[in-house]
C-alpha cells in the first residue's frame, strides 16, 4: 500500500531505469484494455521488449544531449511512475520552444501526490529550457484533468472523436502551461 508521498523520490532517467520504464508502459497498456477512458493514444498492439529498448535508447540519448527532460519516481527503489518533456518537432525549429508532456503512474500509486510531485519536478527542470508545455488527455480523464489544472494548465481545445478504441471514438483535451 503506498501512502501519500511515503518514501517517494524523482528522479532523473538513468540507464538502470529501462526495465522500470516498460514494467509501467506494460501496466498502462493493460490497464487500457479493462478502462478504456484511461489515458490517451496508447497503441492498439503491445510494444515488445526489443522495440522498447529501441526507443528507449533514443530517449536516454535525448536525455543526455539535455533535448528532453525525464523523471521517474520510484518508491523502495521500484518504478511507479514517469513523466518525460520532449521538443516539439524536434531542436532547431521553430517549435523547440515548446515541450510536449507525457505522464504515467502505476495505478496503485494514483491518487497519492505522486504525479504531483513528479510533474512539478519535471516543470522545474523545463524552466529556462521550455516556454511552454503542452500535453493531451482523454476528455473523460477527469482525475488527470483535475490534477493538471491544480498546476496551472489550461485547456485550449477539444478533438471530438480524435482517435478510435475498442470501436469506440475518444475526444481529447489540449491543455498548455506558460513557462514565461
Amino acid at each position: 500500500m503506498i501512502k501519500k508521498n511515503a518514501g517517494v523520490t524523482i528522479i532523473e532517467l538513468g540507464w538502470d531505469d529501462l526495465l522500470g520504464t516498460y514494467h509501467i508502459y506494460l501496466s498502462a497498456y493493460n490497464e487500457v484494455k479493462k478502462n478504456p477512458d484511461f489515458n490517451d493514444v496508447i497503441g492498439k498492439t503491445k510494444v515488445p521488449l526489443t522495440e522498447h529498448i529501441d526507443a528507449f535508447a533514443k530517449v536516454f540519448k535525448e536525455v543526455m544531449n539535455k533535448e528532453t527532460v525525464f523523471c521517474i519516481a520510484k518508491m523502495k527503489n521500484e518504478a511507479i511512475g514517469q513523466c518525460y518533456v520532449r521538443q516539439y518537432g524536434g531542436p532547431g525549429v521553430e517549435t523547440s520552444h515548446v515541450g510536449v508532456l507525457r505522464i504515467f503512474i502505476k495505478k496503485e500509486a494514483r491518487g497519492k501526490g505522486v504525479g504531483k510531485k513528479l510533474i512539478n519536478a519535471v516543470i522545474t527542470r523545463c524552466r529556462g529550457k521550455f516556454d511552454l508545455l503542452e500535453l493531451d488527455v482523454v476528455s473523460k480523464n477527469d482525475p488527470a484533468i483535475g490534477l493538471y489544472k491544480k498546476l496551472g494548465f489550461k485547456t485550449w481545445g477539444v478533438a471530438p472523436s480524435f482517435f478510435k478504441r475498442n470501436g469506440k471514438y475518444k475526444s481529447l483535451e489540449h491543455m498548455y502551461l506558460k513557462l514565461k
